[in-house]
């Protein structure tokens, strides 16, 4: 298994910034016919660059917060929980998930510094440790 290079912080590729382009794009499409619809799928884009690009979080927690929207829409849609309820339990499932996220010793996305200034001996540690068995999402280390 090849080393990967240490690169925390903030990060942007071509393909995040066409999938925030053509996300952006497809909510003003579909605000015409469906402001809720749009508001739903800007919502999906914007977690995606906060939590892929802003925050770097981990997949199993990115599912989580998944699972928090969805289940919210449900709850609203088909039993009428209010909108404003809704709209809380996915926020507060926001914050809590970066929360826990920059409290991990492999937290690496913005204010890394502050928050981990012991980031680059966990990484060494664990790329000579990854080195020799395949890695799991365990804290994870930093995704290229």
């Amino acid at each position: 298994m090849t080393k990967r290079e240490f690169r925390p912080g903030f990060r942007l590729s071509w393909m995040d910034g066409l999938v925030l382009v053509v996300g952006g794009a497809g909510s003003a499409l579909v605000w015409g016919r469906s402001p809720y619809l749009a508001i739903l799928l800007g919502t999906v884009v914007l977690h995606f660059f906060l939590f892929c690009n802003v925050f770097r979080v981990a997949r199993i927690p990115e599912l989580v917060w998944s699972g928090i929207l969805i289940a919210c829409v449900l709850a609203e849609v088909s039993l009428g929980l209010p909108r404003v309820a809704a709209v809380s339990v996915i926020l507060t499932g926001t914050v809590a998930v970066v929360w826990q996220e920059m409290r991990k010793p492999a937290y690496h996305g913005v204010w890394w510094t502050r928050t981990n200034p012991g980031l680059r001996s966990w990484w060494e540690d664990h790329q000579s440790a990854n080195s020799q068995r395949p890695s799991v999402d365990r804290g994870h280390p930093p995704r290229s």
